[in-house]
């Protein structure tokens, strides 16, 4: 479906912007950018209008004055340098923009706006360079007059790419529709940024796709996305009904079983033993048959699909200790596993 596909992509990318978050903050609120100011102001005859700087290099430092505020601009550059990873910020511009590349390509979609963000940090890694390499000040003001732009389309992006998620997930949700057979899973006492929330929902698709693959049937809807919300994550999915009963029983037996184990011995379970509770679970085996797997011919490919959706389930529980699926609540509280039914009670102002 469009809506996961565009969260997968905006996902991923967003998860390899955050590798230079560090970076990015570090450049933005250090202290040289005032005095670039100072000595675009009262040195270099420029001119400043919005984010658009004319600088006029061929300026004579004909006093005392001038001399000392270039001076004091390349000793704070040598400071910045030290604090600054050029190396780190170069080399991971190229890893962003060779994953990007690769994340067009998986999903045919392209945004041209990232690839406009990558180009700008491309030439910001080159003048850096170029700053250092020749230590003149002209240079090193060309460097820093780029980081204010720049930075703000970053951050901006991100700020985007948040936004745009969760309108995808209001956009897809019907309040009329009937999603009685759907897939609702909040995960609480955890805040999540896009990646990770992207991330979890890729492990859920892939989870629904391996046992989509197991039945062999080419009818079979994928899984669609009605309502999500970023933050302590909530996802509302729709599928296949026999394949969602399924994912709620598995992911249901699991957490149970991770989250009773870890009161008891203090740690989260091992996930060869989880897949070997779930695969003895009398109640998943009964589910697999009655949706039309053989569990007694396909050991083989049972086995397989086991293995990635637990590996999937095993990764989301391990974030948390307590989840909602399906309006029940399942966590580790109070040294006692609690597990009971939670009621939707309409507020007169959403009855409105």
């Amino acid at each position: 479906m469009l809506s996961l596909n565009v969260i997968k992509y905006y996902s991923k990318i967003n998860k390899e912007l955050e590798k230079i978050d560090e970076l990015m903050n570090f450049v933005v609120n250090n202290s040289l950018l005032y005095e670039r100011n100072i000595v675009l102001e009262k040195i270099m005859g420029s001119t400043i209008s919005g984010n658009t700087t004319t600088f006029n290099y061929s300026v004579k430092r004909t006093n005392t004055e001038s001399e000392k505020m270039v001076d004091s601009l390349k000793k704070g550059f040598e400071s910045f340098r030290k604090g600054f990873d050029m190396l780190s910020f170069f080399g991971t511009i190229n890893e962003i923009k060779n994953n990007f590349q690769n994340y067009n390509n998986e999903f045919g979609y392209t945004d041209e706006n990232i690839v406009s963000l990558l180009n700008d940090l491309y030439i910001l890694s080159q003048k850096y360079q170029i700053a250092i390499q020749n230590g003149q000040y002209k240079d090193i003001v060309d460097f820093l007059s780029d980081i204010n732009p720049i930075s703000k389309n970053y951050f901006s992006v991100r700020r985007g790419i948040d936004c745009f998620i969760n309108a995808i997930g209001n956009e897809s949700y019907n309040p009329n529709y009937d999603y009685t057979k759907s897939l609702e899973f909040r995960i609480l006492d955890s805040d999540f940024n896009v990646g990770e929330f992207g991330e979890i929902l890729v492990l859920l698709d892939n989870s629904y796709n391996s046992i989509k693959t197991l039945l062999k049937k080419d009818e079979i809807i994928d899984l669609e996305i009605i309502k999500i919300e970023s933050g302590s994550f909530l996802s509302l999915l729709f599928g296949n009904d026999s394949i969602i009963e399924l994912l709620v029983l598995i992911i249901k037996t699991m957490a149970k079983e991770m989250y009773q184990k870890c009161f008891l011995t203090g740690k989260i379970q091992k996930q060869s033993e989880i897949i070997q509770t779930i695969s003895k679970s009398a109640d998943i085996i009964e589910k697999f048959d009655k949706i039309g797997i053989n569990t007694g011919k396909s050991k083989s490919d049972l086995k397989d699909c086991l293995n990635i959706t637990t590996n999937n389930i095993y990764k989301i529980l391990s974030r948390s200790g307590k989840i909602i699926i399906n309006d029940e609540l399942i966590s580790v509280n109070d040294n006692k596993l609690v597990e009971y039914k939670t009621k939707l009670i309409e507020t007169k102002e959403e009855s409105k």
